[in-house]
């Protein structure tokens, strides 16, 4: 009996041992349940399942990318604007490089306002007839040319 007795406490106390050891909660055993379920599918390289690189990447929304018909105008005056905007550059970087003589400043600063005069000339012209268009782009063509050309100058004898 007593040898009876002994294997019941044992087999009790197992049992009891057994029940503490897994009184873990529901939740937890189906968050552990998950996770390795989530780790074998990222094993395997599963497509259905995210990775963790893709749980942290912001999705930014795409910009939509819209094709303006340009006309001949606008187009003509984005382009003096571009060259103009070199002159300017180019003005600023003289400016900048050494200490002008008096005549050489004057230079420079007349031909500053007669670029910064073009800005506005372009930036006010309007749409008048197609006989006017053409004399005002060439008009516009050349003065910007003559700046650029007379910058250049200025800037190839300043480097000597």
């Amino acid at each position: 009996m007593n040898s009876k007795k002994k294997i019941l406490t044992k087999v009790a106390v197992l049992f009891l041992m057994a029940m503490v050891v897994s009184c873990t909660s529901r939740e937890q055993k189906n968050d552990a349940a998950f996770n390795r379920v989530k780790q074998e599918k990222k094993q395997t390289n599963d497509s259905a399942v995210v990775n963790d690189a893709m749980t942290f990447e912001i999705i930014k929304p795409k910009s939509v990318v819209r094709k303006e018909i340009i006309d001949e105008r606008t187009e003509f005056k984005l382009e003096i604007a571009k060259r103009i905007q070199v002159n300017q550059n180019i003005i600023v970087e003289i400016k900048k490089s050494r200490d002008n003589g008096g005549d050489l400043s004057n230079k420079i600063t007349e031909l500053e306002k007669q670029n910064n005069g073009l800005s506005i000339l372009l930036d006010e012209y309007n749409k008048d007839e197609k006989l006017k268009w053409k004399l005002f782009q060439a008009t516009m063509n050349q003065h910007v040319d003559e700046i650029g050309i007379e910058l250049k100058a200025i800037t190839i004898n300043n480097k000597k």
